[in-house]
């Protein structure tokens, strides 16, 4: 086919959208396919969010009258921006594959809320009125692209989708594994706090950050640290319950739970507010100031080495920031990038930005030698007697715990910043999709190949350490 004139052309399918010669009723978008078959869209998780949001419509359907109207101005766009007609299939699949990822991203944060056990559908209107919108447009380009090209491959049928779609699978029954487990044990991995804080929360100046930081007190009068940050939701939490399953000395002071705060309508995270002091500089300390700090202390010297072994073994790459508490136990924080593989990349493509996995964040990847346990700190708490045989008996337990419990905790990471799920925000257009779900993958492996080592890369570490043998572990 040869080339329109631009203004013919965009006069041409201007027409042809807006008089609506695709589609029988203007005015009102029909979910009930996509729901029952969120596949075919893209969507390869959420099914019962997604019946949630159909239910809202269907109760609400004022605040979705203009999804349909918003669907067209946006298809005309990229029509009108195409040079010929062989361009516009192409840039249609591009701006859904957009859509999608704008869906995803709404998408993650009601399965979290479902998670959190917010049944009713007006937990946040707001959020599910735009999650509502969203879905109808995604609805309605699908539409159109049938209609226009019913014998074209669908927009959502590509080699990254359907990996999506089995890592997708994998991670929820990996969450149903981790939940089962825990019930089987009796650990909550939640805990209701936030609708029982007092207000008058107060901001805590030495704790200020990026993200949002402020302490309440609950009606026992015990102090509680709340967080809203995205990425410190969901992370701080499995590394909460890898410390509990596996009982790392002092991992049990400052767990971390998942909560719902009615009052602020958003999910958060809440943890215990210990009295303490920030120790500075923790990473970078020398012998004889890791000796001072632990005084000789078998329970602090565990400690500090213990949840150093941890913080390698579940890739954190944010270092360690730790504390001692009004009680003197030296206690590790900052669980955000436990299981983090990489930092987000962004680059500019087509005047947007991109986010994509690199498989290269703070040198974590390569160091599966266990080399990121600092000599300095090795040699303090190793000298104290006791040390070796808590060591040992720590990661007896860490080899005990089940593969399939461990890989559920990985596979439900957040493995960028301000992401609750990352297999979601992928874009599937993008020509390195399948590569950066294979970089999850590979790194997933990874973990898991560190913790069937844990022993093994251990031993090895202190022999380079200490250049002795280590026959107690």
């Amino acid at each position: 086919m040869s080339a329109f004139p631009g203004e013919l052309f965009q006069s041409y399918f201007r027409d042809e959208i807006m008089s609506n010669r695709w589609i029988e009723s203007p005015d009102t978008v029909t979910l009930e396919p996509l729901v029952e078959n969120p596949y075919d869209y893209g969507i390869f998780y959420g099914r019962q969010s997604l019946r949630n949001v159909l239910q809202f419509v269907r109760d609400h359907p004022v605040d979705v009258a203009d999804a349909r109207e918003s669907a067209l101005r946006k298809i005309h766009r990229c029509i009108a921006r195409a040079s010929n007609a062989y361009s516009h299939p192409i840039r249609l699949e591009y701006r859904i594959a957009r859509q999608l990822q704008t869906v995803h991203r709404e998408l993650t944060w009601a399965e979290l809320d479902r998670r959190l056990k917010v049944r009713s559908r007006l937990w946040n209107k707001k959020r599910y009125t735009l999650l509502a919108r969203e879905l109808c447009v995604l609805a309605t380009m699908h539409e159109y692209w049938w209609q226009r090209w019913p014998d074209a491959s669908r927009p959502a049928n590509s080699p990254a989708s359907e990996k999506i779609r089995t890592l997708s699978r994998s991670m929820a029954a990996s969450w149903r594994s981790v939940r089962d487990y825990l019930e089987l044990l009796g650990i909550s991995w939640k805990i209701d706090v936030a609708s029982r804080l007092t207000g008058g929360g107060r901001i805590v100046e030495e704790l200020r950050g990026q993200s949002k930081k402020a302490v309440y007190r609950d009606h026992g009068g015990v102090a509680w640290l709340i967080k809203y940050d995205e990425e410190s939701i969901l992370n701080p939490v499995l590394a909460s319950i890898f410390a509990r399953l596996t009982g790392c000395p002092g991992g049990d002071l400052c767990p971390v739970f998942l909560d719902y705060d009615q009052t602020s309508s958003q999910a958060c995270s809440v943890q215990p507010y210990l009295k303490a002091e920030r120790i500075r500089r923790f990473p970078w300390c020398s012998r004889q100031d890791y000796s001072a700090l632990i005084g000789g202390s078998r329970l602090r010297a565990s400690q500090a080495l213990c949840q150093a072994v941890q913080e390698w073994l579940l890739g954190n790459s944010d270092g360690y920031q730790a504390i001692v508490d009004s009680h003197g136990n030296i206690i590790l924080i900052d669980q955000d990038r436990s299981f983090f593989h990489g930092q987000p990349r962004r680059t500019d493509r087509s005047s947007r930005v991109r986010v994509t996995t690199s498989n290269t964040a703070n040198g974590v990847d390569e160091q599966d030698d266990a080399s990121a346990i600092r000599r300095q700190l090795i040699q303090a708490t190793m000298a104290i007697p006791g040390v070796a045989e808590d060591l040992a008996e720590y990661i007896s337990r860490v080899e005990a715990m089940p593969d399939a419990i461990y890989e559920g905790l990985a596979r439900n990471a957040s493995y960028c910043a301000n992401q609750l799920c990352s297999l979601f925000y992928v874009d599937i257009s993008d020509s390195s999709a399948t590569e950066s779900l294979t970089v999850m993958e590979r790194w997933i492996e990874r973990l898991m190949a560190r913790k069937r080592s844990l022993r093994k890369s251990i031993a090895q570490r202190l022999r380079e350490v200490l250049r002795t043998t280590t026959s107690r572990l």
